[in-house]
């Protein structure tokens, strides 16, 4: 039986001059309900937020 987690994950942005990754803070996906973090890296709720937001995610946030 696999048990379904919720997920959730912090936000960044890249700096294109540098290339670095910059944490945007308070900025975090909603939470999603996966059997791994890449599924819910992959979420369509996820993609919609990253899009709309214009950011990619940084860290993992676990529930």
């Amino acid at each position: 039986m696999v048990v379904m987690k919720t997920y959730q994950f912090s936000c960044c942005v890249r700096i294109e001059e540098t290339g670095d990754l910059m944490p945007i803070y308070g900025l975090v996906t909603p939470p999603v309900t996966a059997n791994t973090p890449t599924e819910a890296m992959y979420h369509p709720d996820t993609i919609a937020f990253l899009t709309q937001h214009k950011c990619r995610v940084f860290e993992l946030i676990r529930r």
